[in-house]
């Protein structure tokens, strides 16, 4: 099972309507069992749903789609596409902030995997801006996907949870308690 998060840099009806970009995408997303793309704007839903009918043609794929997020008129949705005979979504979550850090909030979704070693699996991607975050750069510009109940060697646990804890002190100072309000 492969897991990608992609910036498509605002996907609307123009990039989906246009051929060459359109199957660049469907190759993109092909490769993987879950995408989460980025800035998508398609308030209408047309876009995603024409692009969901194309990229079936190769291998069926399930949407689900945030509301639109942002503030004022720039306003952005997450749009995950994954492998129903791979993955069940089993939750979804749109993050509420109670201050006003986030530009626009995470949209969570939990999976099961059956047939994985990651039998749980929950996906909250995080849009930052280098200007909006006063974290470690290294971070900063990234997509944080947060893995629970996974079982797999000591060693990738390790490394997941020094990720985790650089990730959460560098976003803790600017991005509130996105993760401990809802998870833990």
């Amino acid at each position: 099972m492969k897991i990608a998060a992609f910036n498509v840099k605002r996907l609307g009806w123009k990039k989906v309507n246009n051929a060459d970009v359109r199957n660049n995408l469907i190759k993109i997303v092909s490769r993987y069992s879950v995408v989460v793309l980025l800035e998508v704007m398609d308030k209408s839903g047309k876009a995603m749903n024409m692009f969901l009918t194309e990229l079936n043609k190769n291998h069926p794929y399930l949407m689900e789609c945030s509301e639109s997020l942002g503030r004022r008129t720039h306003r952005e949705k997450f749009v995950y596409f994954y492998r129903g005979d791979e993955v069940k979504m089993i939750k979804s979550y749109q993050y509420e902030e109670r201050t006003d850090v986030l530009a626009r909030e995470p949209y969570i979704l939990q999976f099961e995997c059956p047939n994985t070693v990651v039998q749980n699996l929950v996906l909250i991607p995080v849009h930052t801006k280098p200007r909006g975050c006063r974290g470690s750069k290294r971070w900063r510009n990234y997509v944080v996907f947060v893995l629970m109940n996974v079982i797999l060697s000591l060693f990738v646990v390790f490394a997941l949870h020094q990720l985790l804890r650089e990730i959460s002190v560098s976003l803790a100072a600017k991005c509130s308690t996105l993760f401990t309000s809802y998870f833990f």
